[in-house]
């Protein structure tokens, strides 16, 4: 997948309010809170676009999954474990 096969809507650019994801139209990618901050690995990457396209797509997984071009099975997986890490973090 490349930033040309994603739609537009999900490019992960400026602050939503609503998921705390940044999306179209600004110069840096991150989480708010902090509009300087880019992605540490490749699995925040994925993760950020996994829940921008789940924004973009009303939160339908199986839209969002046809948005990224991967299963069903692989967004609801890893739906589930961002999950229990969120479970799974300190207080």
């Amino acid at each position: 997948m490349t930033p040309t096969t994603l739609n537009p809507t999900i490019s992960l650019v400026e602050p939503s309010a609503k998921s705390g994801l940044f999306m179209k139209n600004s110069n840096q990618a991150g989480v708010s809170g902090s509009p300087h901050s880019v992605p540490q690995s490749l699995a925040e990457i994925e993760r950020l676009a996994i829940l921008a396209a789940l924004e973009a797509c009303g939160g339908s997984p199986a839209l969002a999954a046809r948005q990224l071009q991967i299963s069903t099975a692989t967004i609801y997986r890893k739906i589930k474990s961002y999950r229990r890490a969120e479970h799974a973090k300190p207080v």
